[in-house]
């Protein structure tokens, strides 16, 4: 195996299509950040070292920038993680996931959700609208729908996808999105150091329960990144006993008023149920409620790549692009599904 190259582990049961779909803001806010700590880092070593030698404090330089000063950082990691993911995987249709504006669906539910993120600042927005214009030039699909957070269409298209004879990979970090893992739908980590396709195992190891479980996990545990609240005092120990010995949230429920569970445990969901079946609305995909082809979009052209990149000087990346020449740029025919049919009970 050549230096740096990337082992590609498949969990999948049968050879199909393959598509990718990525989860393109949790992919830039993760880079975004990262570079963002290491530069704060190198200003106040900087301004130590100023200090401790009496000389006058020079603010570093961005290592990632274009020659009018635009930030590039976050963009170059990301584009370079995205190549890597179609370069190794070779699907037959790739799509970058976005927002579509459901979070306030949930925010009627619950009025803290996700309320501990911060906005995107200026320098996060510039480099997700290059990202998505290069990559929408390049032939990669953008994927999203009205009135639905990346989650929801991320779990909805997995599903659409599975139910029409592909293969599915989610690259993301979200931990909800191991409810979608089944026979043909694996998780990519987004920070992966390797392509190692995560299956039901993986989910089992890592959290304990299998992936049809994960919203009920989710739900008892909590979700401090998406300020689901969960129940006070049940841990991730706790959780995966509870679930794997006596079912589901509603069957938790159920047996807690009987008198079947742990005292300890029953009495914390008992004194917390509408919290509980809030915290499970919240962790719950909403189902997709448009067409495919409302929500799929290619709009590929190499020329204005080409003069994004130069603009911005990223030659690294520009000299990249000719693989992306034959890239595919059909819209994955499906059958309809009855997962996106499901009443929505927000």
């Amino acid at each position: 195996m050549e230096k740096n190259s990337v082992q590609v582990t498949h969990s999948f049961e049968e050879e199909r299509p393959l598509a990718v779909l990525i989860d393109f803001s949790n992919l830039m806010y993760r880079n975004y950040h990262a570079l963002r700590a290491q530069e704060e880092g190198a200003i106040r070593s900087a301004k130590s070292k100023a200090q401790a030698e009496n000389t006058p404090y020079v603010e570093p330089k961005p290592r990632f920038s274009a020659p009018d000063g635009t930030p590039t950082g976050a963009l170059l990691l990301s584009l370079n993680k995205i190549d890597t993911v179609i370069r190794k995987l070779k699907p037959s249709c790739v799509a970058l996931v976005l927002e579509g504006g459901g979070k306030q669906e949930r925010v009627k539910v619950f009025a803290d959700y996700k309320a501990n993120r911060k906005p995107a600042d200026d320098g996060l927005k510039k480099q997700m609208e290059l990202a998505q214009s290069i990559c929408a030039s390049l032939g990669i699909a953008i994927l999203k729908a009205p009135a639905r957070e990346a989650d929801d269409v991320l779990v909805g298209a997995a599903a659409r996808l599975s139910e029409s004879g592909f293969n599915c990979v989610l690259c993301t970090s979200d931990k909800d999105m191991y409810q979608s893992i089944g026979p043909n739908v694996g998780i990519l980590p987004i920070d992966f150091k390797e392509v190692v396709i995560e299956g039901s195992a993986s989910c089992e190891k890592k959290f304990g329960v299998t992936p049809d479980k994960i919203v009920d996990y989710l739900s008892l545990v909590g979700d401090a990144v998406d300020g689901i609240p969960g129940v006070p005092q049940i841990g991730p120990v706790s959780a995966v006993k509870l679930l794997n010995e006596f079912g589901s949230v509603e069957q938790l429920i159920e047996k807690a008023k009987e008198g079947l569970l742990p005292p300890k445990s029953a009495v914390k969901i008992l004194e917390h149920e509408a919290q509980l079946r809030m915290s499970k609305q919240l962790a719950s995909a909403l189902p997709l409620e448009h067409g495919w082809e409302q929500m799929w979009s290619v709009e590929k052209n190499m020329v204005h790549a080409q003069e994004i990149l130069r603009q911005l000087n990223m030659n690294s990346f520009l000299k990249k692009i000719s693989f992306y020449e034959n890239l595919s740029v059909e819209v994955p025919q499906l059958v309809p599904s009855p997962v996106i049919k499901k009443e929505c009970r927000m």
